[in-house]
């Protein structure tokens, strides 16, 4: 069966309207959204504390070794 020119521009707007109704996604996207916005921040606080972290791990590594090396 084959739809005539304005059959099928009815049916393309309706599949449209339909769509743009549809709200089901929305909430996938939203959450999606969330979950980046998380992501983005935990990547930023991980990079800004990670060089703090290693200056700290690197004086507990040295006062551990100078404590040892006082023992020998």
């Amino acid at each position: 069966m084959t739809l005539s020119a304005s059959q099928n521009r009815r049916k393309r707007k309706s599949i449209v309207k339909s769509f743009a109704r549809d709200e089901k996604g929305a909430t996938a996207i939203e959450y999606g959204l969330i979950a980046s916005l998380l992501t983005v921040a935990l990547v930023g606080s991980l990079g800004a504390t990670g060089d703090s972290m290693e200056d700290a791990w690197a004086s507990m590594t040295a006062k551990i070794g100078a404590t040892l090396e006082r023992e020998e």
